[in-house]
């Protein structure tokens, strides 16, 4: 049974899955790694400037 304190909403969530993803090469990178993707290349994985930023939260206001 879960504790009602440690529970994580929605935001925080998000927020921590977005920390992880910025710590390793994911499912959708390796496409553009092998030069196999229409939408990316290996360069724009490298410079992606959302791998050095930090996460914002998300609101209702831009992310209904």
């Amino acid at each position: 049974m879960s504790d009602a304190a440690t529970e994580l909403t929605e935001d925080q969530k998000r927020t921590e899955w977005l920390g992880w993803r910025k710590l390793g090469i994911g499912a959708s990178d390796v496409a553009a790694l092998c030069g196999m993707s229409p939408y990316a290349s290996p360069m724009s994985i490298y410079i992606d400037p959302s791998r050095a930023l930090p996460v914002e939260p998300r609101t209702k206001a831009i992310h209904p």
